[in-house]
């Protein structure tokens, strides 16, 4: 958390690292994220970047969804007390992941 504390609360952007952790996104720099079909496999794309790949539409609507809730808890998280950021910690904590970046899951 010492991390997040030497960047003002204003200035943090939420970022996407990659499935394969070789490209990190700017959230706030993509116009499009979304699912595309490819080869029977279902790709998360950033701008028509691949992000990640899964075998079903299922999970990757789901890994969609987690980047939502992550990208909220972490807007929230700008604006709230200091124990409140500590409840969300702890929530995000729970789904190893924390404000402001978002890692692609393997699977």
């Amino acid at each position: 958390m010492s991390l997040l504390k030497n960047i003002e609360i204003g200035e943090r952007i939420m970022i996407i690292v990659s499935q394969d952790k070789d490209v990190i996104f700017n959230l706030d720099q993509i116009s499009i994220l979304g699912i595309k079909k490819l080869n029977g496999q279902f790709h998360i794309e950033a701008d028509c970047e691949t992000v990640g790949i899964y075998r079903t539409e299922e999970r990757a609507k789901q890994v969609l969804e987690d980047i939502h809730r992550v990208y909220g808890l972490s807007e929230l998280y700008k604006y709230s007390t200091e124990e409140e950021r500590e409840a969300i910690m702890d929530g995000l904590s729970q789904v190893d992941q924390f404000p402001f970046k978002y890692e692609m899951p393997k699977e």
